[in-house]
């Protein structure tokens, strides 16, 4: 029997690459090597389970049939033994029972399953997620956190098992975000710039150090004119590219070099507001590069800063202020607040069809100018051409590209060491993505399993501002 990274490879549905990092997620959670692949993004379900039913040479279940299963036939396998040899029955005949499990070459589970049932076994192959998915919803075990959370994320592209579906096997709920699919413009008409800052100023943060230490609020001085943010070179282009580049950025990475003279690539230097722009004097000092013509609603308003408050502190508290929002603005300015607790700079950058432009950010050493104004375009290799081609995340140095100059110009002209971008993702469309680093210093210690169900959770606040938006156009 062949492995099943070999059959993938075969196929050209992985690449070597992203086997490897399969393979090492699978050496630090466990789990099924198929289950890590899937988290990674690296393959769809329909690929594993046709996969998996070549690689044992049996039917693939389909993920319809394993969420469909009705009460008659589910009473014909008892709990303990669907738990223990993870298997779960999905159709019955007058003699036979088609069972999906995650290991059917183990014959010892073949011999009790067939002696629970009492006819013959048709066995089906199943993904290790969907499985365990089934096993708790029908009987009651439950499942790892990581499963649940990657189950989550995959039931939220298929919309299946929604809130208001009926129990064992009715009929899916629709989908939140109705038939049509979502679109950034419709949050996002204007294509939002940085240029000119202007937020109620955020409550000042406590003094506590966290990882990134304490957060400074000085005010920033305006930007500098549109003419002087073309800066697009990066520094340190020797970078290698990272893992999650793809091959096509690898190939690359040599036009990553820029051979102008280093006065024509310097950042811009810092340039004094006039006295017009100068920050309003108001409660708190106003922060760094946050969203411009900002509107928050009154129970926004509340949410986010009610009281006085800090920022949340807590990833489920900052999922739950998410949930209460009605607007892109105020989904954005939670975002930021939250992980400028974690790290030094925190930019959220729209997905287009073609482009991805900058929407809001703060941090150290960012060019205001240039965060507002930059656009990368997803015509050439980059980090965010692979996000929304499907990779899960990118972790670790910022690869050399001619596609990633704009980016480096808006980081103050200095290539990062290390970054950390996350796709957020509505359906199969990639909506946002949210760029983080720690200015120079090494990622250690973050929370990646947190950090990605962020970003779900602000995928569900975003599709919420769609619907609403919606409503009030019709």
């Amino acid at each position: 029997m062949k492995k099943l990274g070999e059959l993938l490879l075969e196929r050209g549905w992985i690449e070597r690459g992203e086997l490897l990092r399969g393979l090492r997620q699978q050496q630090q959670v466990g789990g099924r090597l198929g289950t890590c692949l899937l988290d990674m993004g690296a393959v769809s379900e329909e690929e594993l389970h046709h996969v998996l039913g070549i690689q044992h040479g049996i039917e693939p279940v389909s993920v319809e049939d394993i969420r469909r299963v009705p009460e008659d036939v589910l009473g014909l396998l008892p709990a303990k033994a669907a738990v223990r040899c993870q298997a779960v029955p999905v159709k019955a005949g007058a003699s036979k029972v088609h069972v999906a499990l995650v290991d059917p070459q183990d014959l010892g589970c073949q011999d009790e399953l067939s002696f629970a049932i009492g006819r013959r076994l048709v066995l089906r192959a199943a993904s290790e997620v969907r499985v365990l998915e089934a096993l708790e919803r029908y009987y009651g075990e439950e499942m790892p956190g990581r499963i649940n959370k990657l189950v989550e994320r995959l039931n939220r592209k298929r919309f299946l098992w929604r809130d208001g579906e009926g129990e064992n096997g009715g009929a899916a709920a629709e989908p939140a975000t109705t038939t049509d699919p979502p679109d950034p413009l419709e949050l996002f008409p204007q294509g939002p710039r940085l240029s000119a800052p202007h937020l109620p100023a955020p409550p000042a943060r406590p003094e506590a150090a966290g990882p990134a230490g304490p957060v400074a609020t000085a005010p920033v001085p305006a930007p500098p004119p549109p003419e002087e943010s073309t800066a697009t070179t990066p520094a340190g282009a020797t970078a290698e590219a990272g893992d999650s580049a793809g091959s096509s950025v690898e190939d690359s990475a040599e036009d990553g070099a820029d051979s102008r003279p280093a006065a024509e690539t310097a950042a811009p230097e810092d340039t004094e507001a006039p006295a017009e722009t100068a920050a309003p004097e108001e409660e708190a000092v106003q922060r760094p590069n946050r969203l411009s013509a900002v509107t928050l609603s009154e129970h926004e308003r509340a949410t986010l800063y009610g009281g006085r408050a800090p920022a949340p502190v807590s990833y489920e508290e900052a999922e739950d202020r998410l949930a209460k929002l009605e607007s892109r603005d105020a989904v954005g300015s939670l975002v930021v607040d939250f992980l400028r607790q974690e790290f030094d700079r925190v930019i959220l950058l729209v997905v287009r069809s073609a482009e991805v432009t900058g929407w809001a950010a703060d941090g150290e050493a960012l060019d205001d100018a240039s965060v507002g104004e930059f656009s990368i375009p997803l015509s050439q290799p980059s980090i965010f051409l692979n996000l929304r081609q499907g990779s899960a995340f990118h972790l670790g140095p910022l690869p050399p590209l001619p596609a990633h100059r704009p980016l480096v110009a808006a980081l103050g002209g200095e290539s990062p060491d290390e970054c950390l971008v996350l796709p957020v993702t509505l359906g199969e469309r990639m909506l946002v993505a949210i760029y983080c680093d720690r200015n120079g210093h090494p990622l250690g210690g973050i929370d990646l399993e947190a950090l990605r169900s962020l970003a779900d959770a602000v995928a569900r606040a975003l599709e919420r501002c769609i619907l609403l938006k919606r409503q009030a156009q019709t």
